[in-house]
């Protein structure tokens, strides 16, 4: 349950039905509301008894307005539900930062304290977990000053209360642990580069226009991977890009770049639009290595044909979709091949980014649908 989707979402029959399902398979689900919303999610743990709820961020309190006792009565009534627990993190991120200056945790923890004392109060220490909410608390303090926070307004705690706190016995679910070695380094710890090669294997670049020098010879050059030569139809464009990137060679046709590299193994580096991709594709040698600008083709048809042209002519194909390289993703995913993200049933990704359309004309050919289709799958 997100307070990004409407508020009635979670009262309809399709959303619970759904909700059944998932939770049927031993997954717990999260409450991430805002405190206004708190009524609505008892009520939907309430409906659900069978399922396991935690609640994220102490139910949102809006710390910096001094928001208590409305909170409070909500979060009550919440914790009389056994299949709800509650998540110690975020509330760091909901307070008044201009009331904490320096590096004094003191009166940040004075701030959290009511609201961190009243879900211990509440719910238990069975049926709490702590979380960095990381990187989100950065809002305001960040994470070192959380921890600290965390410490001071656990001094009296027993190892016992502090050992439920870091695991989350009753909710098992959760795999954290409240180490301060682990707090700092575990993230740092993930995957974030591609591994570079020890000999990179040079690159032909086919097709001189924006995203090739916005976008390509930038990253080329950042990670030192040679250039040989470029071509386009445009032949002075080509030179234009050759002399801005020191690129040795600009030749004035196809099958002078093929001739010239022959003798040796290369890349094809194919940055041209979409409908011109095929065509090229069956001029290059049998068995060539190509990374191809996205998409592939305009539509589903062009798309075979392309698959169709690389195995029948054994190239060693790949379109060109950074972001499976991109350092986060990298994290992610060996956050999940190492466990942390428990059993994966569903993902969603958002991707905002102001993208410069007009280096790309040729998508202005196109309309409706099409164009959507086209800039979606850009970064899929």
């Amino acid at each position: 349950m997100l307070h990004t989707q409407p508020d009635e979402l979670s009262a309809s029959e399709r959303f619970r039905a759904n909700l059944r399902l998932l939770t049927a398979q031993g997954h717990p689900f999260d409450l991430c509301v805002l405190s206004r919303q708190l009524p609505q999610a008892a009520e939907l743990a309430k409906s659900l008894h069978n399922a396991t709820f935690v609640l994220d961020h102490c139910g949102m309190p809006r710390v910096a307005s001094g928001e208590f006792e409305y909170w409070r009565k909500d979060i009550r009534t919440l914790a009389t539900l056994p299949n709800v627990h509650c998540k110690i993190s975020g509330v760091i991120a909901y307070g008044d930062p201009s009331r904490w200056q320096g590096s004094d945790v003191a009166p940040v923890a004075e701030d959290l304290r009511p609201y961190i004392e009243q879900v211990i109060q509440s719910f238990g220490w069975q049926r709490i977990v702590w979380g960095s909410d990381f990187p989100v608390c950065k809002l305001t303090k960040g994470l070192t000053t959380w921890k600290h926070v965390t410490d001071l307004l656990l001094q009296g705690a027993s190892d016992s209360e502090l050992e439920a706190l870091a695991h989350g016995k009753r909710a098992a679910h959760l795999p954290v642990k409240l180490t301060e070695n682990a707090l700092m380094s575990t993230a740092q710890s993930l995957q974030q580069a591609w591994p570079t090669p020890k000999r990179p294997i040079p690159i032909v670049m086919i097709g001189a226009g924006g995203i090739v020098n916005d976008a390509h010879m930038p990253a080329y050059r950042k990670a030192g991977f040679p250039v040989v030569g470029i071509f386009d139809e445009n032949r002075d464009r080509a030179q234009a890009t050759a002399e801005r990137w020191d690129i040795a060679r600009a030749w004035s046709s196809l099958d002078e770049a093929i001739a010239d590299t022959a003798a040796r193994k290369v890349i094809f580096d194919v940055a041209i639009p979409p409908t011109a991709t095929l065509a090229l594709l069956e001029r290059l040698p049998a068995a060539a290595s190509v990374l191809m600008q996205k998409p592939m083709g305009v539509n589903l048809e062009q798309a075979r044909a392309i698959v169709d042209c690389c195995r029948r002519k054994q190239l060693v194909a790949a379109v060109n979709h950074q972001l499976r390289f991109a350092p986060y993703m990298l994290a992610v995913r060996d956050a999940f091949h190492r466990g942390w993200l428990g059993a994966m049933t569903d993902v969603e990704m958002q991707l905002n980014v102001a993208d410069p359309w007009h280096l790309f004309p040729f998508l202005g050919r196109w309309s409706g649908w099409r164009s959507r289709y086209i800039r979606s799958t850009i970064w899929i």
